[in-house]
C-alpha cells in the first residue's frame, strides 16, 4: 500500500482487522445495569482501494455503524454509546468491508460511564492500546495474532509495530 506513514494512534502498536466480517472483541466486566456507557476508540482505513467500514457490536447489538472510511487515512476519535443490559458485556469490533484484504485499524480501546466527551478514565479493557506485547523483541513487526485479553477471527487479526505500518 500507500500509506508509509500509518503509526500507531497511541503508543507503539495497532491492530488490523482484515477481511470480511472478521471481529476483534473483549468483554468487559464490573458494569452497572441501566447504565449508559460510551466505548472510545480509535479507528482507520488500513487501504484506500476499497470500501472499508466498522461496526460497533455489543452483546451482538450494532450501537455504532461507519459503513466507510474516508480517505486520505488518519486516526480519529469515535465513541459507540450502549446501554449495559447485564454487568458484562461483550464489547466487539467488526469490519464491514467489501473484500478478503480489506483492512480496517483501530487503537486505544476505553469505557466509560457515557458522557461526551468521555468521563474520567476506568479503563476496564485489558490492554486496551495492544501495547502489552514488544513483538518487537522477536523481530518481528508484523504479528498476525489476537492481542493479549483479546479473541478475534482466525487468521484476520494482525498486532502492527509502528515502523510495519505500511503493510496496512
Amino acid at each position: 500500500g500507500s500509506n508509509e506513514e500509518m503509526r500507531s494512534g497511541e503508543g507503539n502498536y495497532f491492530v488490523a482487522i482484515r477481511g470480511i466480517n472478521k471481529h476483534l472483541q473483549q468483554t468487559v466486566e464490573g458494569l452497572t445495569i441501566g447504565t449508559v456507557y460510551g466505548v472510545t476508540f480509535l479507528a482507520s482505513s488500513g487501504s484506500g482501494e476499497h470500501a472499508n467500514g466498522l461496526w460497533v457490536r455489543v452483546d451482538n447489538q450494532v450501537v455504532w455503524h461507519k459503513p466507510e472510511f474516508q480517505f486520505p487515512v488518519g486516526w480519529t476519535t469515535y465513541t459507540a454509546f450502549f446501554t449495559a443490559a447485564d454487568t458484562s458485556a461483550v464489547i466487539r469490533f467488526q469490519s464491514d468491508t467489501c473484500c478478503d484484504e480489506s483492512t480496517v485499524l483501530i487503537d486505544d480501546v476505553s469505557v466509560a460511564v457515557g458522557e461526551l466527551p468521555p468521563g474520567p478514565e476506568p479503563r476496564t479493557f485489558v490492554n486496551h492500546n495492544f501495547e502489552m506485547e514488544n513483538i518487537r523483541v522477536a523481530g518481528h513487526k508484523n504479528m498476525q495474532m489476537s492481542p493479549f485479553g483479546w479473541s478475534g477471527s482466525n487468521n484476520a487479526i494482525f498486532l502492527v509495530y509502528n515502523d510495519d505500518g505500511n503493510s496496512f
